[in-house]
């Protein structure tokens, strides 16, 4: 097989609000680099959401994560709005995607306020590591003083996990 026979099958699911626009510009720059790099994507687009599940009573089908399962990998946009309870997409999208494909980060780019100070502030410096939840730090560490491990809504975040994560 050749650069160009490789293709790879992506699930596609813009979500709401924002979604729809960042994926859409996503792609064409995943189409860019793909066909510079010898390769193609082959997108299949899922119309879930909290715009589906207004008309439709759920957030994504039924049979939505043996759907995913065929992929290789998953581009999800935002998720949520205003008159739907985080709950509802929590639940009803976002929490079965994460735990039926391993996924235990959602990693957002992070920096070091001035003035900040604290356990905290230790592990966001150059070599360390910090796995961090919306609501406070859930494991942290450096490959150095290695990990503190604590439990947290998805399961236990492992070194194993934190380590395919700094990948």
């Amino acid at each position: 097989m050749t650069n160009q026979d490789r293709s790879y099958a992506i699930a596609c699911i813009p979500g709401d609000g924002i979604g729809p626009e960042t994926v859409a510009a996503a792609r064409r720059v995943l189409d860019v680099v793909a066909d510079d790099a010898g390769f193609r994507f082959e997108w299949q687009e899922y119309p879930w959401g909290c715009d589906y599940y207004l008309a439709t009573g759920s957030m994504m089908d039924e049979d939505g994560l043996s759907a995913l399962s065929s992929a290789d990998a998953i581009l999800l946009g935002a998720v949520g709005r205003p008159d739907v309870p985080d709950h509802i997409s929590l639940w009803g999208l976002l929490i079965p995607i994460r735990r039926g494909f391993d996924q235990y980060v959602s990693l957002r780019p992070v920096r070091l306020l001035d003035g900040v100070d604290g356990d905290d502030a230790r592990v966001a410096q150059p070599g360390g590591i910090a796995c961090l939840a919306e609501h406070g730090v859930v494991a942290a560490g450096s490959p150095r003083h290695g990990l503190d491990r604590q439990r947290c809504g998805a399961g236990l975040v492992d070194e194993a996990h934190l380590l395919r994560w700094r990948r």
